[in-house]
C-alpha cells in the first residue's frame, strides 16, 4: 500500500470517528452556539412579564396544558394588559418597543409573527400537557430559567437536552422507558 493510500484512510477513519461520537444533541449544541439566531419582530422580556407583571407560563402559553404544543401567543393574549399606553413605564428603556407593539400590532389589529426558535427533530414525539399536567413538570426543568431572561429568544433553550438526560426524568418520575413514547 502507498503511503499516500495509508494517510486517506487515517484521515477517513480519524474523522469517521470524530463523526459518530457526536450524539444529536451534540450537534444540534454546537450550531446552536455558532448560530446567528432568529431576529424577533419586538422586543419582548419574559423577565418583566414573569417577575415585574407576575404572570405565569400558561398565561400566555395558554395551550401548554392543553395539548402537545404550548404554543405562542395569540394577539388577543397581549391586548388583556397591552390595550393602552402605560400611565408611566416602568422601563423607560424599552418605551418605544412597547409603542411600536401598541401601534405595528395592537392599534393594527395584526398578529406578531414571532419567530419560532424550538424545533424538536421529526422522529421525537413531545407533549406539553403529558409533561406538565400527567408529569407534573414545571417549565423551568427544560427551559432553564426563563424567568431571567431579559431579551428575546432568538435560539432555542432547550439545545441542551439530551436522550440521557430525558430518559433520566423518565426514570425518576416512573414514566415509561420504552422507545415508542417518545420516537415516531
Amino acid at each position: 500500500m502507498s503511503v499516500n493510500l495509508n494517510v486517506k484512510i487515517l484521515i477517513f477513519a480519524f474523522f469517521s470517528v470524530i463523526s459518530l461520537s457526536f450524539t444529536f444533541g451534540d450537534v444540534q449544541k454546537i450550531i446552536v452556539k455558532f448560530s446567528k439566531g432568529k431576529e424577533q419582530p419586538i422586543f419582548f422580556s419574559h423577565k418583566i412579564h414573569i417577575q415585574v407583571e407576575e404572570l405565569e407560563c400558561k398565561d400566555c402559553h395558554q395551550h401548554v396544558e392543553k395539548g402537545r404544543h404550548a404554543t405562542l401567543p395569540k394577539l388577543s393574549i397581549c391586548v388583556d394588559c397591552h390595550s393602552e399606553p402605560p400611565e408611566e413605564f416602568k422601563f423607560p428603556e424599552f418605551k418605544d418597543e412597547e409603542e411600536k407593539f401598541r401601534t405595528q400590532y395592537v392599534d393594527a389589529e395584526k398578529e406578531v409573527p414571532w419567530k419560532r426558535v424550538n424545533k424538536l427533530p421529526g422522529h421525537v414525539y413531545f407533549n406539553h400537557k403529558a409533561h406538565v399536567v400527567w408529569g407534573e413538570m414545571e417549565c423551568e426543568e427544560c427551559h432553564g430559567n426563563v424567568k431571567e431572561k431579559l431579551e428575546p429568544f432568538s435560539k432555542p433553550d432547550i439545545a441542551h437536552l439530551t436522550m440521557e438526560k430525558c430518559m433520566n426524568c423518565h426514570e425518576k418520575k416512573g414514566a415509561s422507558l420504552d422507545c415508542i413514547v417518545c420516537h415516531k
